[in-house]
């Protein structure tokens, strides 16, 4: 179970929604885009775009793995990568044609539909898969799919459909269209109605994604039928399907592992925005301002120089915080800051020796950072979670990176100059830039798998690791950018522009990391004092009380009835120490609990055995127990842990009772944000807390308790960790002498 509302079921309203939504986004794109798609640029930039969100998508499916295997997410992510490497291959060819014309032909078209066809048969046989539970070996399995589905479309694409003769085009092209259309919506459905789907993908958005990818086949028709640019329709529905497909995996793994809803949508959806935002943007002015902008140097220094700055800040503050606390996987992503800031060094030396008007930019410095990301992230990943022996840090020779780089970088500046002379430009020559997009999508994939480990790692919590490795993202994005435009366009200056949100975002993001370590390492403090007083004061009294007693018995002249009293003292000491540590038990418990360790418990056997537990312990005094439910099952989102929570109020109702202890308890169907909770109202006939007492009730250690203070603390630290609420008020309004009512919130499972 989630625990929260990412693993609801299918809502048709919901769905409509996110469909409705993605058609008007699709339209505003269109129009948008309207007069660009006759450039090859447009269509180069477009495809590294989606291949970029079927990569992320992917990650996302692949990381799953780690938590739970499941054959048919193999063939998913399978599905993923193929529509990933078809849409890179598709902006590699025209990169090498060097047209600046895009001539859209229906050999194109049916080639697409061709794909579409194929990612439809990939998703329905993971829907196959699923069913009958088949692919043992996953990772050899996803391999072969990948490779024989890319041989298939290649083979279709270049040998059988320039052999077809034209009027069949609209025959082949409807069939593989209307089978496309039907299949991908049918296994989305399919797919999250089966169990145990709902806890790998948000139903709703598995459901949509897929559907907005399927109708991508009527625009595809209807150029077929009508030579229109509606063709472009399909690529944009193509991406708003891969943007809501790569939420699915996400949004349900960050909220199964603990991350609040409103985050685990927010990560994906920015790192896609990332790239969709600056990539549209800069294709919508080119359309309506053609003439690019005048080369400006001196802002390029700035900009360079700023970033080389902050890269370089990232990681000295980054090693100094591994010095306090090591982890070995922050080593490769030092390493990875300190080339960072070096390439951007190397960018600013070249362009102050160089004479003014003379400066040629080049992406190799790049394609060297993506060729190091392509080597440093998986040590990360692999290092993530492990207890190593001897712990990898930072050193003084890991500064040998530098002249490293530097030496790398010269190298293919001097191989350039001495293959093609310094009229030949090799760094914006096809070769590099298919390499640079190449090895710049797959450094995407390691770091959206690596971005999810850390969420994994840390519980869903937002950590240090986890903000410094999002912070990778405003070097990577760039790069894939610059392959995709010449310098000193417009859409290159997009790429320099994410370099000036980085400067400007970095002093706040790194006083953001401070602060959070600030106010962890106070927290662990404050922990640390609290059992440290529990320790020193409340373990001092009983054993001060128990050494008494021991001395009591030990006197010979001392009478039975002393040493009876003696022995029922030492038993009540030892009680309240036994009933202390459990409780200290219980709060560190409660603090490490997460939506992934909660599981469906029914209420009402955990209110009964409760109330017999609490009981026992007066077995010569009557106390009534009442239980009003309106339902044979209640079923709540919680552990083992709930029933410490009744066992307190429990407790604390009958030492308070006034006579005859009296405790009710009313369960009731509620509902919260239009989700589904129970309501459970325990009330009670005793003497009543004061108002001030009441405001302080949930702390811990209160100083002014009868007991050790914890008791009350306990149950709100579980509830609240169940996701739930609890608040204690009168019984009877205006006088607390009249009892005390709990009502605590629990979501329903």
């Amino acid at each position: 179970m989630l625990g929260r509302s990412s693993n609801s079921p299918l809502r048709l309203s919901r769905l409509l929604t996110i469909i409705v939504g993605a058609l008007l986004a699709t339209c505003l794109g269109f129009f948008l885009l309207l007069n660009a798609w006759s450039s090859s640029q447009t269509i180069i930039a477009y495809d590294s775009m989606l291949a970029f969100l079927a990569i992320t998508c992917s990650a996302a499916i692949l990381v799953q793995y780690r938590v739970r295997e499941h054959a048919e997410q193999t063939v998913f992510h399978a599905a993923l990568f193929f529509a990933a490497i078809i849409s890179m291959g598709r902006a590699i060819i025209i990169i090498y044609e060097n047209n600046p014309v895009y001539e859209y032909s229906r050999i194109h078209l049916l080639i697409d539909l061709v794909f579409l066809a194929i990612f439809s048969s990939l998703v329905f046989i993971g829907m196959v898969m699923k069913k009958k539970g088949w692919l043992e070996n996953r990772r050899q399995s996803a391999v072969i799919l990948i490779l024989s589905s890319v041989l298939i479309h290649l083979f279709l694409s270049f040998v059988i459909i320039p052999t077809l003769p034209e009027d069949s085009f609209i025959i082949v092209g409807t069939i593989l269209g209307i089978y496309s259309g039907i299949v991908l919506p049918m296994c989305g459905f399919m797919w999250s109605t089966t169990p145990g789907g709902s806890t790998t993908y948000e139903a709703n958005l598995f459901v949509a994604g897929f559907a907005i990818y399927g109708l991508s086949y009527i625009p595809f028709l209807v150029t077929l039928y009508f030579p229109s640019n509606a063709w472009t329709i399909s690529y944009i529905l193509w991406s708003m399907g891969l943007v809501i497909l790569g939420l699915a995996p996400s949004v349900a793994f960050q909220v199964r592992i603990g991350m609040k809803l409103s985050r685990a949508y927010l990560i994906p959806l920015a790192l896609s925005l990332l790239v969709i935002v600056p990539t549209g943007t800069t294709l919508t002015v080119v359309t309506y301002m053609p003439t690019p902008p005048t080369p400006n140097v001196a802002l390029f220094i700035v900009l360079h120089l700023g970033a080389s700055l902050i890269a370089l800040s990232m990681a000295f503050l980054m090693n100094l915080y591994n010095t306090h606390r090591p982890a070995p996987q922050r080593r490769p992503v030092i390493l990875l800051f300190i080339t960072w800031a070096t390439i951007e060094s190397y960018q600013v030396i070249k362009a102050v020796l160089t004479p003014p008007n003379t400066l040629e930019l080049s992406i190799i410095p790049y394609l060297v950072g993506s060729v190091l990301l392509l080597l440093e992230l998986p040590k990360a990943i692999k290092m993530t979670g492990s207890t190593p022996e001897v712990q990898p840090t930072f050193s003084k020779s890991d500064l040998l990176i530098v002249p490293a780089v530097f030496a790398a970088i010269l190298f293919s500046e001097y191989t350039q100059i001495t293959m093609w002379g310094s009229g030949g430009y090799w760094g914006f020559q096809p070769l590099c830039r298919a390499l640079l997009l190449a090895s710049t999508l797959l450094s995407m994939f390691l770091f959206f798998y690596y971005t999810s480990v850390q969420i994994k790692d840390g519980k869903g919590r937002i950590t240090v690791d986890l903000l410094a490795t999002g912070f990778l993202a405003l070097w990577i994005v760039p790069s894939l950018i610059k392959a995709n435009f010449q310098e000193w366009t417009l859409g290159w200056w997009s790429s320099e522009l994410i370099l000036l949100l980085a400067i400007l975002m970095g002093p706040s993001f790194l006083g953001l990391m401070y602060l959070k370590e600030m106010s962890r390492a106070e927290a662990s403090q404050k922990r640390a004092t609290l059992f440290a007083d529990l320790l020193v004061h409340d373990i001092s009294n009983y054993h001060q009380a128990l050494a008494l007693s021991i001395g009591l018995l030990e006197m010979e002249d001392a009478g039975p009835l002393v040493k009876e009293q003696a022995i029922r003292d030492s038993k009540n000491e030892l009680q309240r120490a036994d009933h202390l540590i459990r409780n200290v038990r219980q709060l560190g418990m409660a603090d490490q609990l997460t939506p992934e360790r909660l599981s469906s418990v029914d209420l009402i056997p955990i209110l009964q055995e409760a109330f017999q537990l609490t009981s026992r312990k007066s077995p010569l005094q009557e106390v009534r127990f009442k239980i009003d439910y309106e339902f044979e099952t209640c079923l709540v989102l919680a552990n083992s842990l709930l029933i410490d929570v009744f066992l307190n109020i429990f407790d604390n109702a009958i030492k308070y009772s006034k006579g005859i202890p009296e405790i009710e308890v009313a369960v009731t169907e509620t509902a919260l944000n239009h989700e589904p909770w129970w309501s459970i109202r325990v009330s009670d006939h005793g003497e009543g807390i004061e108002p001030e007492r009441r405001a302080r009730m949930f702390e811990r250690y209160m100083k002014d308790a009868s007991g050790t203070g914890l008791g009350m603390s306990v149950a709100g630290t579980i509830i609240h960790a169940f996701g739930g609420s609890i608040k204690v008020e009168e019984r009877v309004p205006g006088d607390y002498h009249e009892g005390t009512v709990f009502t605590i919130l629990l979501r329903r499972a």
